[in-house]
């Protein structure tokens, strides 16, 4: 009986909810309200090159590809569009530094409780970039799972590392509130980080999150996007629907945040980010 009692509750990223934030000591810090919008940024991340091919204007071309060809309601069409927006940031040249991206990444179990009675979550997170100087970046890309990436990362004193899941259209973003905050936790706490930026999204709508970790490792508070930042649409014909396209400036506003919050992902808000912190 004892033995069952102290056997750990193994549990998958996606059962994560509210209960088992409040049993990690995990609270909701406040909101990250929107600042003004910085144009002159948006406009210098606009005309940035990407490496590859992976320019802005080939984003947009790919958006509007699957706006217009494909049904939009699944997790899988969902992350076609997070994969568009992540390579395009991915892809962006940042001098010395480089973003490397691993998709399904498998995260090994993690005690997050210990009491009453001990839980552990594992599976595969959605989305992982490092950023770590261009001499050392390499050296992650042959990492075969979390622990592994991780492990070369601390390594080599890489800088940090941004989190993102993918959701379908079938339920409000803010219902996987808990899900992209465990695996923030989780990846915070093995990269020995006192902050952590993620995002969650289903391709169109884009909640944007910080994790601050108490200094002890142990629980901690998170502030999320006071509301989701939107890819909107437009047609040539409202009464026939086609030719559909994306709102070019939406995605330049996205892409601008995205690619501000990576080279940033283990430092707290600043008075030059685009949001600001409200309790």
């Amino acid at each position: 009986m004892e033995d069952r009692l102290h056997a750990a509750n193994s549990m998958g990223f996606s059962s994560a909810d509210h209960a088992l934030l409040q049993s990690m000591d995990i609270t909701q810090g406040g909101h990250l309200a929107y600042k003004r919008l910085d144009t002159e940024k948006v406009r210098r991340v606009r005309e940035q090159d990407g490496d590859n091919g992976m320019s802005q204007s080939n984003l947009y071309g790919t958006l509007n590809f699957l706006l217009q060809h494909t049904i939009a309601s699944s997790e899988a069409l969902s992350r076609l569009w997070v994969d568009a927006f992540l390579c395009r940031v991915t892809a962006m040249a940042r001098g010395t530094t480089r973003l490397i991206m691993g998709v399904e990444v498998f995260s090994e179990p993690e005690t997050l409780v210990e009491q009453p009675r001990r839980v552990q979550l594992s599976g595969l997170l959605d989305y992982v970039i490092f950023l770590a100087d261009e001499d050392v970046a390499g050296m992650v890309t042959t990492s075969s799972n979390l622990p592994e990436a991780i492990q070369q990362a601390k390594r080599r004193q890489m800088h940090g590392l941004f989190v993102a899941e993918a959701k379908g259209q079938e339920q409000p973003l803010s219902v996987h509130i808990p899900q992209v905050v465990s695996e923030m936790f989780i990846c915070a706490k093995r990269m020995g980080s006192r902050y952590i930026r993620g995002a969650l999204s289903n391709g169109r709508e884009w909640i944007f999150v910080l994790l601050e970790l108490n200094s002890d490792q142990k629980g901690g508070k998170y502030w999320r996007s006071d509301v989701p930042r939107k890819v909107k649409e437009s047609y040539e014909s409202d009464e026939l629907a086609v030719g559909a396209t994306v709102n070019e400036s939406d995605v330049d506003v996205i892409v601008a945040i995205l690619a501000d919050w990576t080279t940033r992902c283990a430092e707290n808000i600043t008075d030059d980010d685009w949001f600001r912190l409200v309790s």
